[in-house]
């Protein structure tokens, strides 16, 4: 009789372990590739997620559409030039392409233009002449948002990422007024 052994240790490797930790890990490592994968989906989905949430991939087609958190904290957008008016640029917006989700989050919409006004300045008929002989229809700008009023945005105005200020150049040229003390 085998009076000294301890039971436990007798039906160890018959009985099935009553642990759930231990099955999960048992799983997990069984089956490594697609816990993996599994993994991977969810942390792709939170990414689509959270870029949704904080509309990257969003076409905004007017200045009330743009979330406020945006303007407050001057992000910059991108965007195609369309028009040169006498106050301003129109512009459509460029979102952020993701190549596969941004067809599945995106709806088809018409060209829809922003009013994009020059931050702090008003524009004169010299400056107007000088805008058209700088930017080009189609060409890609950037704006950085500053303040919006109803439906106009006013922006800092970029050419391209190396902050190329179309308003910050006109300046010196005396081709736009300033505006003083929000006015």
């Amino acid at each position: 009789m085998p009076s000294d052994s301890d039971p436990a240790d007798v039906n160890e490797d018959e009985k099935p372990s009553k642990n759930v930790i231990a099955q999960i890990s048992q799983f997990a490592d069984d089956n490594l590739t697609i816990v993996r994968n599994i993994s991977t989906c969810v942390g792709l989905a939170g990414l689509l997620i959270m870029g949704r949430s904080i509309r990257l991939m969003t076409k905004f087609s007017s200045a009330t559409d743009i979330p406020a958190r945006f303007i407050e904290r001057n992000v910059s957008i991108r965007g195609r030039l369309r028009n040169i008016t006498e106050k301003g640029l129109e512009v459509e917006h460029i979102p952020i392409y993701v190549p596969l989700f941004s067809r599945l989050f995106t709806k088809r919409q018409s060209m829809t233009l922003l009013d994009v006004r020059l931050a702090g300045v008003e524009m004169t008929s010299e400056g107007h002449h000088w805008i058209i002989q700088q930017l080009k229809p189609s060409e890609t700008v950037w704006l950085r948002l500053i303040a919006r009023h109803n439906e106009t945005l006013h922006c800092l105005v970029s050419v391209n990422r190396l902050r190329t200020d179309r308003s910050r150049e006109e300046l010196p040229q005396k081709q736009v007024r300033t505006f003083r003390n929000g006015h």
